[in-house]
């Protein structure tokens, strides 16, 4: 309703001091003079009285005070008046009063953003809020506003407001024992004439954040979060205090070591040390306790930066240092050198995590209410879910998991996804297809309802290590493209695109084979001779370069059907207007050449007035002579015939004539004129003609594939990746590094949507920080049965109280921040949004084995089911078949060796038996193996047979065969697995085989065959029974497969 054009009027009618002979025309109104006080583009109100007319210069309460108000639709001047067009409020019902000393917030939600027009000029809910109080309110005084909303309803300031231009839909909501105004769409106005109720209040329109932030119960709620020791947040921000004063602490011991002097001893790098024995006796102390995760750094002078070493040997009675050098420069080259173990890989990971902490205390991130489902606070929901006609059709859904066919709660789960208005949790036990569901959901985010997104929204997939990232970033392409990997500021910028190489010399490849089987073809080899001869041609400098090349087109154009016949003689009727003149011939010397006495005509006159006509009718359309066209019929007799005297005078002036009407540098460039036509003619019209004729042909594909090769260039896709990546892939704490927000650009760094793969695993202390990054959504996917994440006992001790115990500390802790939600999300909300959703169909193991697994570690009413071919289910392994020829699928290994060992156990017998059975199977098949076993030094022992083993060892470096421990092989899978539980004692000690969450990761990556090898006697007992029961019963499903 606000018209530009009526302000540039008001401005320049600023002097009249008059209105005059007003004309009613329905709506329409028009005035020769009118009074105008002040007008601005934010709008002006009419009021009508009688037949005065007058622009307010202010909404005040008296400009409301009329039974109805004319609103400046536009105006334009029309003959010398102004013709103005103006849309009547009529106002009915009683005035809507706010209460006294009250403000009304009214709240716009992150919701509504994501469904605003696209002709709607906001981009963020800071200009949101900003434009809606230009838009609705009209400011009183006093932090009153006025505003006008559409007569119906119940008389509340809910329903309709009136805008200048749009109407926004405000309705009411009781969340909690608060009623609050939201912001639920936004229309743009109808235009017409409408019954308006006036509202008169303190107005404010807020964003979700600071609504809820304003609320005195909430306020409440949030301190008293905030002081509850035991709350998730201060349970973490406690690890993280204490673990940063153990860091310090030790950081304070090491010291710093001075080196006196350098010597090489054993090919070794030594170096004595000014320091005491017993500063060196706590250096290494600290740094035997920290050496898994720290190095040593080696400073000087004469190196711009520290040198990092390790496998660094320590002689405290010698006051030595020794390590192997690996550097370039010499270590005699170095001055007044410095030993200190470096924290600074601690400190950096310790700001990130501390920063995430201190975000989501406060509420200071893009989602606040992460915050509040942390600390386990009811949340003012204002939009409870997406609305169900933004939801993608499941069609839609199907097709987002590409050739796999989903099953019911795996398209459950994108639904989830999609509704939650925060955050979504995906349970995802072994082998049920969580990958397949990050995938897919990606595609969905990437392509729902096109209509209401105004830019591509940008989605981060993170786990707490490398090898999960590259396991759900590795399969992920977006539009054909693969996923923009992470990997850190120290590996080379190449191996940032490592995966797009790899997919882009795969694609390269498969073109480059098709491309060279059109190649073959003789029809396309013409093709190609013919398109090179026009495109030289289209590029020739001279009319006797041209010539040559015509020919060439006409001489290919007889033996294919690329040219039409009328090209044709096109081509040739050119070929002989450049063949038909001389090299040096021009206009100007032609007509200079027109004899003019009868002694010269006799000599070469009817020659010259040839040439001259013959070269004017190959060019008459780049000549402009106006004589020469006129007189053209007259002087072609001459070429014949012998002029009289008189014909001699009109030789002469015609030749005069043309010659000034065609000066010689433009006669002389005749030739170019003629060569510009016909390269015109032949970029314009005969190629694209000659493209149209091979479209559907393998022409045309040979075509596309040659422009397609040249643009999977590894170059090229790299630099489009780096521009137009909108899925990006990097561990936890890489997430919020500098280099990877130097690389996508500081301003405003987060993303829409960020995935978290293995998110029960995960140290809550990481998992923040992505979680922080989050513009609309965070997803966890992970399973709480399986592994949690791992928890410092040294750090425990240290947060211990005088209120709780260690036990206890250390049960909630070692209970993951995905369980945690789970259970509340779950067990506990009460809004109605469903956030969580479990995958209970898996497709890797055996029906058998999945059952047991489903049985063991999911229990009643979590039950997994199997979708798995059986045939998918046999193996090549001649000793554990059945009697008929059939796979087994379950093998119980008995081997009845004892333990050994203090902190970390080993079983050398069933190392042994393993070692045997494996020779066997690497022989008879190329089955991927896996040997799992619950120890530590166990996989040390089985490695260093293995690596004694030739046959095996082959199998290792050729990837068939793996050695690792239970958390080394969560997300992994096999063909075969070997599992060796180690335990076997008379005291029926059974350690971390009583952990179900472990043993369910061991019982669960199998595809075909899992092989246990232990004790019968330790396991059958009834000890073990109630202990381990899952291992127990595992015999008698082994006894079973017969």
């Amino acid at each position: 309703m606000v018209n530009s054009e009526l302000y540039n009027i008001a401005c320049s009618c600023a002097n009249e001091s008059c209105y005059t002979d007003i004309v009613f025309d329905g709506d329409s109104i028009q005035l020769k003079k009118f009074d105008i006080l002040e007008y601005t583009s934010s709008g002006a109100f009419v009021n009508i009285r009688a037949r005065d007319i007058a622009l307010w210069p202010e909404s005040t309460n008296e400009t409301f005070n009329a039974d109805s108000l004319y609103i400046v639709e536009s105006a334009e001047s029309v003959n010398g008046k102004t013709k103005v067009e103006l849309i009547n409020w009529t106002f009915g019902g009683e005035t809507i009063m706010g209460a006294d000393e009250i403000v009304q917030d009214v709240v716009v939600t992150d919701s509504l953003m994501e469904r605003l027009p696209k002709n709607l000029p906001v981009t963020s809910v800071n200009t949101m809020v900003s434009w809606l109080k230009t838009e609705f309110l009209f400011d009183l005084g006093n932090e009153e506003s006025m505003f006008f909303r559409v007569v119906g309803g119940n008389g509340s300031q809910d329903g309709y407001w009136l805008g200048r231009n749009w109407l926004a839909e405000v309705v009411e909501k009781r969340i909690g024992q608060t009623d609050y105004l939201v912001v639920e769409r936004l229309l743009k106005s109808p235009q017409k004439a409408m019954n308006v109720q006036r509202g008169c209040a303190k107005i404010r329109f807020v964003d979700e954040k600071n609504a809820v932030e304003a609320n005195p119960i909430f306020k409440a709620q949030l301190a008293l979060s905030s002081s509850d020791p035991n709350s998730i947040i201060n349970l973490w921000q406690r690890y993280n205090d204490a673990d940063e004063g153990i860091l310090k602490s030790q950081q304070e011991i090491s010291g710093i070591l001075r080196v006196d002097s350098f010597f090489k001893k054993d090919g070794k790098t030594c170096a004595n040390i000014q320091n005491s024995s017993e500063s060196i006796e706590n250096f290494k102390g600290v740094y035997e306790a920290l050496k898994e995760d720290y190095s040593i750094s080696v400073s000087s002078p004469s190196v711009k930066d520290p040198l990092q070493v390790k496998n660094v040997v320590f002689n405290s009675e010698q006051r030595t240092i020794s390590w192997e050098w690996e550097d370039r420069l010499p270590h005699e080259r170095l001055t007044d050198v410095e030993i200190r173990i470096d924290f600074k890989p601690w400190a950096v990971q310790s700001k990130r995590r501390k920063d995430a902490l201190d975000a989501i205390k406060s509420r200071n991130i893009p989602i606040p209410a992460i915050t509040d489902l942390l600390n386990k606070t009811t949340v003012p929901t204002f939009d409870s879910q997406l609305p169900k006609n933004r939801i993608p059709s499941e069609l839609s859904l199907r097709k987002a998991f590409g050739d796999n066919k989903p099953n019911d709660a795996q398209l459950r789960a994108l639904k989830v996804c999609l509704t939650s208005p925060d955050i979504a949790l995906v349970q995802g036990p072994p082998g049920t297809g969580k990958t397949s569901v990050i995938r897919a959901l990606q595609n969905v985010l990437l392509t729902a309802d096109p209509r209401h997104s105004k830019s591509v929204p940008s989605i981060l997939l993170t786990s707490f290590q490398h090898v999960a990232v590259d396991n759900v970033a590795s399969g992920s392409k977006i539009w054909g493209l693969p996923v923009f990997r992470f990997y850190g500021a120290k590996k080379d910028r190449e191996q940032v695109f490592e995966g797009l190489k790899a997919w882009q010399t795969e694609t390269a490849a498969a073109v480059d084979k098709q491309i060279d089987s059109l190649q073959a073809d003789a029809e396309y080899a013409e093709y190609e001779k013919l398109m090179r001869s026009l495109r030289c041609a289209k590029d020739a400098e001279s009319a006797y370069e041209i010539r040559s090349l015509l020919s060439e087109v006409l001489e290919l154009a007889e033996n294919e059907n690329f040219l039409a016949q009328d090209e044709v003689q096109n081509l040739q009727e050119w070929k002989r207007r450049f063949s038909d003149s001389k090299k040096d011939e021009t206009l100007y010397s032609l007509l200079m050449g027109i004899r003019i006495s009868p002694t010269s005509f006799q000599d070469d006159g009817k020659v010259n007035i040839s040439r001259l006509l013959r070269y004017y009718d190959l060019r008459r359309d780049a000549i402009v002579c106006p004589a020469l066209e006129r007189e053209y019929d007259r002087l072609k007799t001459f070429a014949d015939s012998e002029p009289s005297q008189a014909d001699y005078t009109w030789l002469h002036d015609l030749r005069n004539e043309c010659v000034n009407q065609v000066n010689p540098e433009a006669i002389g460039s005749l030739d170019k004129t003629l060569l510009r036509m016909l390269q015109n003619y032949i970029d314009k019209t005969l190629i694209p003609n000659i493209e149209e004729r091979v479209k559907h042909s393998d022409i045309h594909m040979m075509q596309v594939l040659k422009e397609y090769r040249e643009s999977v260039e590894f170059k090229s896709i790299r630099n489009a990746m780096m521009k137009y990546a909108v899925t990006f892939a990097a561990t936890t704490q890489q997430s919020k590094s500098d280099a990877f927000i130097n690389m996508l650009g500081n301003e405003n760094f987060g993303f829409d949507y960020v995935i978290v793969d293995e998110a029960a695993r995960a140290n809550p202390l990481d998992l923040f920080i992505p979680m922080t990054l989050a513009r609309k959504k965070v997803i966890l996917v992970g399973d709480h049965r399986q592994l949690p994440q791992l928890v410092e006992q040294n750090i425990l001790e240290q947060m211990e109280g005088e209120t709780e115990k260690l036990a206890e500390l250390k049960l909630s802790m070692e209970q993951s921040l995905f369980e945690s939600l789970w259970n509340y999300l779950k067990n506990e909300r009460n809004d109605g949004i469903e956030r969580t959703v479990t995958l209970n169909v898996q497709y890797r193991m055996p029906k058998k084995l999945g059952d047991f697994v489903s049985k063991y570690f999911y229990g009643e009413g979590q039950e997994i089911l199997t979708s798995k071919n059986p045939l998918d289910c046999e193996h090549f392994v001649s000793r554990y078949k059945k009697l008929n020829g059939e796979s087994k699928c379950a093998i119980w290994e008995d081997v009845d060796g004892k333990e050994s060992g203090r902190k970390s156990k080993q079983n050398e017998a069933e190392a042994s038996r393993i070692v045997e059975r494996l020779k066997e199977i690497v022989q008879e098949t190329n089955e991927t193996i896996g040997v799992i076993a619950s120890y530590s030094a166990q996989v040390r022992l089985i490695e260093k047979m293995v690596q004694e083993t030739p046959v095996l060892s082959d199998a290792v470096a050729r990837h068939q065969l793996e050695i690792g421990s239970i958390d080394a092989f969560q997300g992994k899978q096999f063909d075969i697995v070997f599992f060796s539980v180690v335990r076997n004692n008379s005291h029926s000690g059974f350690g971390f085989l009583t952990m179900d969450n472990r043993l369910n990761v061991a019982f669960s990556r199998q595809k075909k065959l899992l092989v246990v090898v232990g004790s019968r006697n330790m396991f059958s007992s009834g000890e073990a029974k109630e202990n381990v029961p899952a291992l127990n019963a595992f015999i008698d499903l082994a006894d079973s497969e017969v």
